[in-house]
This record gives structure tokens, sequence and C-alpha cells, in this order.
């Protein structure tokens, strides 16, 4: 079986599982974002997806083929979406068209990042509904968020409708300024300063946790920050002090049920790595910081 994916006049014929995973700037729209973006009527809001608006905006954000769709669920949660037209080729003589999802993410309420549901490369065939809050093809009992239906003048095409209290939102140029400050490349001195600990890094606890982490040094020595975990989305607050020698550093993570407590050292040659020991309900464990440097 193959699958035909129409990117502007071109028809290409890939592989059913031969999808790339897209990320780039996709990734920025996160659940405040989007919730601004659509208070503010920064999309277009449409009550149908045809496949003239799946042809003329595909790959708007330019590093991420498809149709952006921002969409609010039935259950009032905002999701983004990539979609594309494809086709599955069933022999030499047969095709049916089907939407191709090449990545969505649906989030939870009050949260910038935790998702509900999130996928890739999902296939809608004409005739069933997908699930936004689920994140699953469903038939029409089970409800969904929006139907693909078919085209009964052009056998391999169809239009996307949302369905209930569902609203459909187009996505027809990038939001300017939504990418996270690049951070300048840091310099480190003769003499340590604590400043140098401010930045954000890639942290992974233990090879069993990681997430983004972002530190931030007053002239008293106390750190503040955040931590977004890449297992739920969620944000947790990061507080603890510098100390001694300068380039050491204890801080710890305020979960929902526990506290985890991280104390290292930061790399004094490039300040690009921090690197120790972590305790949570007491097992201790290694872990490593690369600084994000963009």
């Amino acid at each position: 079986m193959r699958i035909y994916l129409r990117l502007s006049i071109i028809l290409l014929i890939v592989s059913a599982t031969a999808f790339p995973t897209w990320a780039g700037s996709f990734d920025d729209y996160h659940n405040f974002i989007l919730l601004n973006a659509v208070e503010d009527k920064k999309f277009e809001a449409i009550t149908e997806l045809t496949p003239d608006i799946l042809r003329e905006s595909n790959n708007i954000l330019g590093d991420a083929p498809g149709t952006f769709l921002v969409m609010v669920s039935n259950q009032g949660r905002r999701s983004k979406l990539l979609v594309q037209n494809a086709r599955v080729k069933i022999d030499d003589q047969t095709q049916v068209p089907l939407l191709l999802i090449n990545q969505f993410a649906t989030f939870r309420e009050g949260t910038e990042r935790a998702t509900q549901s999130q996928g890739k490369n999902i296939h809608v065939h004409v005739g069933l509904r997908f699930h936004l809050d689920f994140g699953q093809v469903v038939p029409a009992s089970a409800g969904g968020d929006f139907e693909v239906i078919a085209d009964p003048k052009r056998p391999l095409q169809f239009t996307v409708k949302p369905i209930g209290k569902a609203q459909m939102y187009l996505v027809t140029k990038p939001l300017p300024n939504i990418a996270p400050q690049k951070a300048t490349k840091l310099v480190i001195g003769e003499n340590f300063e604590t400043k140098y600990f401010n930045g954000r890094y890639k942290l992974s606890d233990d090879g069993r946790r990681t997430g983004e982490l972002s530190l931030t040094v007053d002239e008293k020595d106390n750190v503040t920050g955040t931590f977004f975990s890449d297992r739920d989305g969620e944000k947790y607050e990061v507080s603890g002090k510098v100390g001694t020698p300068k380039h050491a550093l204890s801080f710890s993570v305020k979960l929902p049920r526990t506290e985890q407590t991280f104390s290292g050292h930061l790399f004094t040659g490039t300040g690009k790595f921090l690197a120790g020991t972590s305790m949570i309900q007491g097992r201790p464990a290694a872990f490593i910081a690369e600084r994000i440097e963009e």
C-alpha cells in the first residue's frame, strides 16, 4: 500500500511509514499563544477545510509542511495541527483519499505546554472522525471534533468540517516574535561570576527524566527558575542558592507531591554543562544539564 501526498502541484509517492518527523516553529505555538491569538482574531475562522485551502495554505511556517490549523475541541481545549491531502493506493486501479495529520497536540486547560493528547502521522479516511481530546480516529458513534467528508464530484477530494461546538481556525501567516529569545554565547572570564549560571539548559536526570531548565541568579546569589518536563509538559517552579565555591549550585524542583533536589557544579572552562547529583524520595541519582545556545 502506498500513500500519495499532494504538495503544491507535485504528487509525491511515499511509503505509508516513511513520513518524516517535523519540528521547528510549530513547536513554538504553545497553549497560551493559541488562546491569545484566537481571542485577538489573528487566525482566520473557517467552517470547512476545502481542497483549495489545503493546496493554497501548505507550508505556511516554512519549515513544517502541511496546512496549519488551530482548533477548539468540544471540551473547550485548544489544539494545533499540521494536515495534508493524501491518497492510499489499494491496487493498480484503486486509490482512496485521506487526511494526513502530520502532527498535532491538544493542550490541557490552564497549562502552557502540557498536552491532553498528541500524535504524528495519523490517517483519517473519508467517512471517519477525529477526536482531539482522545487523540484518536473514531466512528460517528464516538462523537469527535471534525469529520472528513467525501466530495461527490471529485472522487479523490474531500472536505473537513468541525463537529458540534468545535471551532476551526486557519493560520494564514506565522505569528511574529513567538520563538524563545536566543541566548548569546557565554564567554567565561578569568574570574568566575555567578551570573554565568543564568540561561536555559537541557536537563537529563538519571537517564529517566528530561526537560528544559531555566535558571536566574540575583545579586544575593538566590536562584529562581522553571523546569518544563518532557514527560508531561508541565511547568514546575525552581528555587535554590549558589554555594561555595562560586561554581557550585543547589536547587530544588517543586513537584505536585514531592520535591526533587539537585546539587552540582558548572563547568568553569566553558560554562556549557552543569553536572552533579539529584535526590528524589530518598533515591540518589546523577544529572547533567547542557546549556542551550541558539
